[in-house]
């Protein structure tokens, strides 16, 4: 079997990574850490494809430091969430703890992992993991049966009253939603509702919280108002990988919503009052997945390549080129004039250049007729270029 050579040796190197990366993906994509790894396959794809193994170059081994390193801060990191993400306490009993919403917001480690056909839009990027439909208090809701004691929530009620007596459901909904984006903020940190009525606290007083917060009271109001309401708990957004068609939930995609009965079109409709307070808090403004990612990295290594090109140009033809340029600046022909003869002219016309083109002149003669082309005097030739 014939033997293959350095080159080809290093473009199967490159294809193996690149391959690898994209089955890697496949399976475990997502994230910041899926954009690490899709960008680190690139740069070794591009190295082994393009580079000059010769560990005797500071840019190579400069390159290889930067790029390896990478790759194992990023693998390292992934090795880490591959051993937790099976245990990482968000899930209770089978079942998502609201209660812990605000803390699971902290975790960036994966939790679910769905295929779609195609891209997935609007309540399609809400996985509902269940509904809780009983609350004492009017702000926590659970699934343990329970009835709400309107004693607790005496001004949210009287407010119910005065603002909700309304024919539709959708002026319900329109009458909160205009009062919550004036007044609310939205917060991971509210503290605890130390009044006896929790419900009027966080509306009349606090006005601050986080998505669990204004599901309860949402569902509240519009129960209160006689419509038919409940919390959902699961994860929005996700990070929707267009390559892969795969959509990724990270744990800190952890969140509560409300669902309404609308009796005209006879179904639940899928209401999130979060993004009424925080519009920032909206998942679905970009994304943040591999698949965008891996675009990303190609378009940076695009731009790297194109940043490169003078340094993998034959120095002749960036020679001629930079010649012809100021030729037809000064209005000069090069008809019957050797490449020397050429040089030489345009040294004289720009003396503030002449150093540096007789350094050119001095290295082209060198690196073509005394047969030394060497990288050293090709990478000095092209600086000497560079300078004029």
């Amino acid at each position: 079997m014939q033997k293959m050579t350095t080159n080809q040796v290093k473009s199967f190197l490159g294809f193996l990574l690149l391959g690898g990366a994209v089955f890697g993906l496949r399976h475990r994509g997502g994230g910041v850490l899926g954009f690490g790894v899709a960008t680190s396959a690139v740069m070794l794809f591009w190295y082994f494809h393009t580079m000059k193994l010769t560990l005797t170059s500071i840019r190579t081994l400069v390159s290889l430091v930067v790029i390896f390193g990478f790759a194992f801060l990023t693998l390292q990191g992934r090795w880490a969430l591959l051993s937790t993400e099976a245990t990482t306490g968000w899930v209770n009993a089978g079942e998502l703890n609201p209660a812990a919403i605000a803390h699971l917001k902290l975790s960036h480690e994966r939790a679910f992992e769905l295929y779609f056909d195609h891209w997935p839009q609007g309540v399609e990027r809400y996985l509902r993991l269940g509904v809780l439909t009983e609350s004492s208090d009017g702000l926590h809701y659970t699934r343990v049966k329970a009835s709400l004691d309107v004693g607790r929530v005496p001004e949210a009620q009287a407010w119910v009253q005065v603002h909700l007596d309304l024919p539709s459901v959708q002026q319900k909904v329109n009458q909160i939603q205009k009062w919550w984006a004036t007044d609310f903020h939205y917060s991971l940190d509210p503290g605890t509702m130390m009044d006896s009525h929790p419900l009027d606290e966080f509306l009349f007083r606090r006005k601050l919280g986080f998505c669990e917060h204004y599901a309860g009271a949402l569902a509240t109001l519009l129960k209160l108002s006689g419509a038919e309401a409940r919390v959902a708990v699961g994860f929005a957004g996700g990070a929707w990988n267009p390559i892969l068609h795969t959509l990724t939930y990270e744990v800190a995609d952890a969140h509560a919503w409300v669902e309404v009965w609308d009796p005209v079109a006879r179904h639940w409709e899928t209401l999130d009052p979060t993004l009424w307070v925080s519009p920032e808090e909206n998942h679905f403004r970009s994304d943040r997945s591999t698949g965008f990612a891996l675009l990303w990295a190609f378009s940076a290594l695009a731009g790297l390549i194109g940043l490169t090109t003078f340094q993998r140009r034959e120095p002749l033809e960036k020679l001629l080129g930079k010649l012809e340029a100021l030729e037809k600046k000064h209005g000069l022909s090069s008809l019957g004039l050797t490449i020397s003869e050429r040089l030489e002219r345009l040294g004289r016309i720009r003396s503030h250049n002449e150093e540096a083109l007789r350094t050119t002149l001095s290295l082209y003669l060198r690196y073509f007729y005394r047969n030394d082309s060497t990288p050293q005097v090709k990478r000095f030739l092209l600086r000497s270029l560079a300078r004029w």
